[in-house]
């Protein structure tokens, strides 16, 4: 058997992008949706260069805090009798931003800023001005919610904060000495704010061009019909999603996003299709506590008579070489339970030394015990009892019934797992790295671990339990 097809656990299911806790029957399914951080920087860099500068003349910085209010009045008249004199006190500062570094904090992002720069003030006509260091702060801060409705709604106003805006200054004007005050901050503030409220318009006008409701809603609906996942074995996967509800705001080193999570019930079925289930529209969404990790419990159930039709496909009439020149042949095998134990019935056509033809039917009995811990069947109780006319099969098992029963006890229900266990989590990985999702946004999942937990052996069916651990990412496409 191929197998490659043993990949029946979850490799569909966690095209979903889903992270399931809890038990059989109600798991939470989570995940982040997020946005490059670049994203962001690209829109503030754009409104927000990395060096800032500007120049004036006159007496428009004068005041704001002036410690002598007769200045600004006399200031302002001896503009007017000698507007010259004025325009020539000048001025000019340069600044020069860091890179804008991210943090969260609740349902809270802020891209901030820091800032450091220069300030000339100079009056021409005397030797008398102020040089100043200045910083400070700017950037972005934007609350992000999701209404009941599924909209991602983002609120985000600019940060703006600067050290030494009213600078002291003392001027000599015909012999009088007066003190004033130079108020940078208001000029520099209208300068980078309303840029800043650029950058803020066009974020949260990109993000709410995201419609997250049309995008889960569409695969919301499906999830009411099974969904075949592995065609050779009639895999059938259902999901059955209860409620919605999200968290705070998650921050990495190259993305940000917020985490969405559904309580949901969900199993794989081997066989026929299992009936629709009964689905509405999605849910009110709610705030609550949602994980960004997953760890999924997932049973796979397989009635008797399913995987009986699967072993009559891939298993009866397979030939298998022996020693000796000897083959032999699995003409059929059927699975089935008796006091909750597995009975299988196997009937045998054994080719000996080219000449000798007998047939068999070997019965066995399986208690299968599943140790987590050792990862292998190691405390299963096996025997077989063999039904022949053959002499030579019947003599061989008289002597030899022990020696065969530990060997397949050995090769096949003592086997360790981890090997393919193995296997079938780096296959699952490679069907789920990055799915494209309508060219609206990336789903990328990545399995840390994946371990087979128990198999339930029951009257119609056998149940396999796996644990699947990992973390998915929902990244929106930025255009």
């Amino acid at each position: 058997m191929n197998r490659k097809k043993n990949i029946l656990l979850l490799s569909t299911f966690i095209l979903l992008g889903s992270s399931i806790y809890g038990n059989d029957n109600l798991s939470q399914v989570d995940l982040n949706i997020s946005v490059k951080k670049s994203f962001i920087e690209n829109i503030i860099n754009k409104e927000l260069p990395t060096t800032m500068t500007d120049s004036g003349s006159g007496s428009q910085l004068f005041g704001g805090g002036s410690k002598n209010d007769l200045l600004s009045l006399g200031l302002n008249l001896l503009g007017n009798v000698d507007k010259k004199y004025t325009e020539k006190f000048r001025w000019n500062y340069s600044i020069t931003r860091d890179p804008i570094a991210f943090s969260a904090k609740g349902q809270n992002i802020q891209g901030v800023a820091n800032f450091n720069g220069t300030l000339k003030a100079q009056w021409d006509r005397e030797t008398q001005g102020v040089d100043a260091n200045l910083k400070g702060t700017a950037g972005i801060s934007s609350n992000i919610v999701i209404n009941k409705n599924w909209e991602i709604i983002a609120e985000s106003t600019p940060i703006f904060t600067i050290s030494q805006g009213t600078l002291p200054l003392k001027l000599n004007i015909y012999g009088m000495e007066l003190k004033t005050d130079i108020n940078v901050n208001k000029n520099i503030e209208q300068k980078i704010v309303s840029n800043l409220y650029k950058a803020t318009d066009i974020l949260d006008n990109k993000i709410r061009e995201f419609d997250l409701r049309s995008l889960v809603e569409k695969q919301w609906l499906q999830l009411k019909h099974p969904i075949l996942i592995n065609q050779d074995y009639n895999l059938w996967l259902t999901v059955n999603p209860l409620d919605a509800s999200y968290s705070n705001i998650v921050s990495d080193e190259n993305n940000i996003g917020i985490k969405l999570g559904t309580n949901s019930q969900l199993h794989i079925y081997m066989g026929e299709k299992p009936k629709d289930l009964v689905l509405n529209s999605l849910p009110p969404m709610n705030y609550g506590e949602v994980k960004d990790t997953f760890n999924i419990n997932l049973p796979v159930t397989a009635t008797y008579s399913a995987l009986n039709k699967e072993l009559q496909k891939n298993i009866n009439n397979k030939t298998f070489s022996l020693p000796l020149n000897s083959k032999l042949t699995l003409k059929d095998i059927e699975i089935f339970n008796e006091n909750n134990n597995l009975k299988i019935d196997t009937n045998i056509a054994l080719d000996i030394l080219g000449f000798l033809n007998p047939n068999a039917k070997v019965i066995s009995t399986v208690n299968l015990k599943y140790n987590e811990t050792n990862s292998s069947f190691d405390k299963s109780d096996f025997d077989y009892t063999l039904v022949t006319d053959s002499t030579l099969l019947k003599f061989a098992d008289k002597f030899l019934h022990g020696y065969i029963k530990s060997k397949i006890s050995e090769k096949v229900f003592s086997m360790k797992t981890d090997s393919y266990i193995t296997l079938l989590k780096h296959m699952a990985q490679e069907k789920v790295n990055s799915i494209n999702l309508e060219d609206k946004a990336i789903l990328k999942t990545s399995i840390s671990s994946l371990t087979l937990k128990n198999i339930l052996v029951k009257k119609n069916y056998i149940t396999v339990i796996t644990n699947i651990q990992g973390k998915s990412n929902l990244e929106i496409i930025s255009k």
